[in-house]
């Protein structure tokens, strides 16, 4: 996926959904592999007697999210210390060989609990199909794993955890499918941002009204205002978590069908505290300071606007909401 401007990478969400293949895979367990097609460059190699070189797969924009350069800020835990991060679904043991079978590539992988257990998120480049592998070992030691795609998952948090669960189908409640026990608040705001992102761009696989969530980490909003950015609208949130004090900015679409889906989000808890991180200008401008680390964005392409020196640009539609943020 090479890099695209800013207008390419919003293009997405106004694009019609292409039309559904004739026979839709609906799980890994249940796909059949798509055949490959022989370009010259395969032709040109086997004319000589030698098999082509793999493709590298593509470079997922997850993996710049999960690149360890994070801060780090433990949870202030008031529950049992012996949580554990447990799938409850069924083991498939044929799971990896259907996502390569059916060309998913892994885009980011998380452990959890000392390497006890880990969680991939796999995306398909051709229509951005996701999926999620639940990989741990049984008491005998043995590879269990677990797959389903991310349409059929909603993202519930509790205190440190993030509960994974399926909706019922008759009367709406929600079946536990896995719980993922964090120790580091930064963690899981940026595996629920990465999670609901790749869940929402799978454009293939209509969601349930249930399965559609609402970007909430339960923490305490600060500030909330609308950026413009050409003629897109963004709604701007300043929160704290009160279970670790991060203080954070997040941004997502304001109107149409990726409304409330994370954008970008950046760890400001270190400046919180200091006036020079923030400055305020004529025409509804807010500058942040070249922050370290950068923000975390969520969309293959996206760039916020920046100035020369590396400052970050917010463009507020309303000067009173500007000026609130700088106060």
């Amino acid at each position: 996926m090479s890099p695209a401007s800013s207008s390419e990478a919003w293009s997405y969400f106004d694009r019609a959904p292409p039309p559904a293949p004739e026979s839709e895979p609906l799980s890994p367990t249940f796909t059949s592999s798509s055949s490959q097609t022989l370009d010259s460059s395969h032709t040109s190699y086997s004319s000589y007697g030698f098999a082509p070189p793999p493709a590298a797969p593509p470079v997922h924009w997850a993996a710049d999210v999960f690149d360890g350069q994070n801060p780090r800020t433990p949870f202030r835990r008031n529950h049992q210390l012996d949580d554990k991060t447990v799938c409850y679904g069924t083991p498939n043991s044929d799971a990896i060989h259907r996502l390569r079978e059916d060309g998913f590539n892994e885009a980011v992988n998380v452990t959890f609990d000392r390497g006890q257990a880990s969680v991939s998120l796999y995306c398909r480049p051709a229509d951005l199909r996701a999926r999620i592998l639940f990989a741990t070992k049984d008491h005998r030691g043995r590879d269990l794993h677990y797959c389903v795609p991310l349409t059929q998952l909603i993202a519930i948090r509790k205190e440190s955890c993030l509960r994974l669960c399926q909706a019922r189908k008759r009367d709406g409640s929600y079946k536990p499918w896995a719980e993922l026990n964090f120790v580091l608040y930064e963690r899981m705001a940026l595996f629920y941002c990465t999670f609901v992102a790749m869940k929402r761009q799978d454009d293939r696989e209509p969601l349930q009204p249930a399965l559609i969530e609402e970007l909430n980490l339960r923490e305490d909003l600060l500030f909330g205002g609308v950026l413009r950015e050409g003629k897109m609208q963004h709604a701007l949130r300043l929160v704290v978590d009160n279970k670790s004090g991060v203080v954070r900015l997040e941004a997502c679409p304001l109107r149409g069908a990726m409304r409330d889906v994370p954008l970008w989000t950046a760890f400001v808890t270190k400046y919180a505290n200091d006036p020079d991180w923030m400055a305020l200008e004529n025409g509804g401008i807010v500058t942040l300071a070249a922050l370290k680390p950068p923000p975390y964005v969520f969309l293959v392409g996206y760039r916020i606007p920046t100035r020369k020196h590396g400052e970050y640009v917010l463009q507020f539609k309303e000067v009173s909401g500007m000026s609130l943020l700088s106060s």
